[in-house]
């Protein structure tokens, strides 16, 4: 039987400030502390010895500085961020178990927009840059102060379009690029390789009949891409992938209550 117990004090909070600048735009400035308390599964213990305590909270405190514009037919934001974390809960695949990784940093900048092309046209696009360091720590002997916390990737971006050819039809298309990462169990950053970058694309067409009724047909991974989107170093030039699916096909019926 686990009887581990642990006793927390914990705080959460968070301030921001929005200002209209005219013309369309706003800038907004927000800080705030937050704590996420690790469940069930990820305190459980299958394969004995067991660690002695419970994971201790995951806290970050964050600060955002970022833009906004808002037309009739564009909407577009942007910020920077800048995330300290203490105790990120996090799956190591050398123990099979959960951990409190060393205090890391994430830092990025994020682009977004969505813009009205025409009456039944919609257009959307969004990229993030980020970046998360360890702000110190040893795994293995080694320092990790400055280096990469894997899994996190360099470059995302999305874009899409949405067409409403009819008055209860819509088709949408949307594309999805990862960029590169470093493969898992890589915290001293000394693997040879980083996992590939990958664009993946979907589509999905919907109908709503007797405004009730909802039909979809959606197909993902429409190019039928190989890729993998975990991947764990196992030795000084060997890894282990787990390949994402191919293209699938799914469609739904639903019935609206309202």
């Amino acid at each position: 039987m686990d009887e581990r117990r642990s006793t927390r004090r914990l705080q959460a909070y968070e301030a921001a400030l929005r200002q209209g600048l005219g013309a369309g735009w706003h800038g907004y400035a927000k800080y705030g502390k937050s704590f996420r308390l690790a469940n069930f599964d990820e305190n459980a213990c299958f394969f004995p010895p067991c660690a002695a305590e419970l994971l201790a909270p995951q806290t970050a405190h964050a600060a955002e500085l970022g833009a906004e514009y808002e037309s009739g037919r564009l909407l577009m934001r942007t910020s920077v961020h800048d995330i300290k974390l203490e105790n990120e809960i996090y799956f190591s695949p050398l123990t099979f178990s959960n951990i409190n990784l060393s205090p890391t940093a994430r830092r990025g900048f994020e682009l977004e927009s969505t813009w009205r092309a025409t009456p039944s046209i919609d257009l959307r696009a969004a990229l993030a840059l980020q970046q998360a360091r360890f702000r110190s720590g040893v795994y293995g002997g080694v320092d990790v102060s400055g280096k990469t916390v894997p899994l996190v990737p360099e470059v995302l971006a999305t874009a899409g379009v949405s067409w409403t050819y009819a008055p209860r039809s819509r088709v949408n298309v949307n594309a999805r690029h990862v960029g590169r990462q470093r493969f898992d169990n890589d915290q001293a950053n000394s693997f040879p390789r980083e996992m590939p970058a990958y664009t993946l694309v979907d589509a999905k067409l919907e109908h709503t009949l007797a405004r009730r009724w909802e039909f979809a047909l959606e197909v993902r991974n429409l190019f039928d891409k190989g890729y993998f989107s975990y991947a764990a170093a196992t030795g000084p030039n060997t890894f282990s992938a787990l390949p994402a699916a191919g293209r699938a096909a799914y469609a739904s019926v639903a019935w609206r209550l309202d």
